[in-house]
């Protein structure tokens, strides 16, 4: 006899794609009898949207797993370190407080009369513009993620113990990178 949770995920299966296929099964209808409203959707603006959006998924990943990675490694090679629980409880801040806390703090920071603001005003040599625009979504990103890729990145770092007296010359790559590892060995 087959599994009841089995049939249940084959049903959620089918109604999603039977949703998903009737929304573009709509759209194929739609732009089949005038081309012309399809082709205007897409212009400059909606490119420049696009193009933003892509910049800024591509920044807040980078600056929230680069930093993750090394931070990881530390962690996972000093686990005598004194601060290592501080920190981890540290982590556990952006999922505790609540969204609107946490937007008020960063505002409270990095706004245009925040707390850093003089100091970022001197290191940019301009008006320091708040957080309203790419700083601010940046900012907000590496808030909520940096913790989570950390996690994930140190739960990939702990098997790696040291072996023969270090550790492996690209442990660094095999916290992130399965492949990386070498032999196979975690």
């Amino acid at each position: 006899m087959r599994d009841r949770r089995v049939g249940a995920g084959v049903a959620a299966l089918v109604f999603v794609a039977i949703l998903i296929g009737g929304a573009f099964l709509g759209l194929a209808i739609e732009s089949a009898g005038d081309f012309s409203g399809a082709a205007a959707a897409f212009d400059s603006y909606l490119f420049r949207i696009v193009r933003f959006t892509l910049w800024q998924a591509v920044l807040s990943t980078c600056l929230s797993v680069v930093p993750a990675l090394f931070v990881a490694r530390a962690l996972a090679r000093h686990p005598g370190f004194f601060g290592r629980n501080f920190i981890l409880q540290l982590f556990a801040v952006p999922l505790a407080l609540p969204a609107i806390v946490a937007a008020l703090g960063v505002l409270a920071l990095y706004g245009r009369a925040g707390y850093f603001a003089p100091f970022l005003t001197r290191v940019t040599g301009e008006d320091w513009p708040g957080i309203y625009g790419l700083s601010g979504i940046l900012v907000a990103h590496v808030f909520f993620n940096l913790h989570s890729a950390c996690a994930c990145s140190s739960r990939r770092c702990r098997p790696f113990r040291r072996i023969n007296g270090g550790w492996p010359a690209n442990s660094a790559w095999a916290c992130a990178l399965p492949s990386a590892s070498s032999n196979g060995r975690r």
